[in-house]
């Protein structure tokens, strides 16, 4: 998953990021789930609600229903992980048919992840996100993480979260 190194007249470099196994650990042991538990499920739910609270429903890129009220069974979760100390990253998908081409971060059917902490609190990290590798990066004893970023028409980029998903660098680049 990498875009070309050059494209156009400006050809540009473009981060790459390595790893391997022997220089690095991942103390907070981070594994994909086939699904999260129920329990998540329901937070998760409960804050995709709350950060979206104005759905559309569409058909053939029309809307048909404003501000919908979405039943829990459109909401599905394609990726999951969950961490040996409790915390889960849990990505959404919303069957609210086709409402047409999404770019926007902020759209509900941008696939958005959330990330769950051991103390069952609850927030939207960001979409178009594709978890790559966990570890300790900084030799602090936590599991950093870094996701690609792939967001239609011309971003992409890698972020770098702590521990916590708190703090993010990122690096991203454009086309046009």
């Amino acid at each position: 998953i990498f875009a070309p190194l050059g494209m156009g007249p400006n050809k540009a470099r473009r981060p790459l990021v390595v790893v391997s196994k022997p220089n690095f650990t991942d103390p907070d042991r981070w594994k994909r789930i086939a699904r999260p538990p129920d329990a998540i499920t329901s937070l998760v739910v409960n804050s995709f609600r709350k950060e979206f609270p104005h759905v559309d429903r569409c058909k053939d890129e029309k809307i048909v229903k404003r501000n919908w009220q979405f039943p829990e069974s459109a909401l599905s979760f394609p990726v999951a992980y969950m961490s040996g100390k409790g915390a889960f990253l849990v990505e959404t998908d919303l069957n609210a048919g086709n409402c047409g081409y999404v770019d926007d971060q902020n759209d509900p059917l941008a696939n958005p992840w959330f990330f769950v902490d051991a103390d069952r609190k609850v927030r939207r990290i960001g979409s178009f996100l594709t978890l790559l590798d966990a570890g300790d990066y900084d030799n602090d004893g936590r599991s950093e993480l870094i996701f690609l970023l792939n967001q239609p028409e011309d971003t992409d980029g890698f972020w770098l979260f702590d521990a916590d998903l708190r703090k993010c660098a990122a690096v991203e680049w454009r086309y046009h």
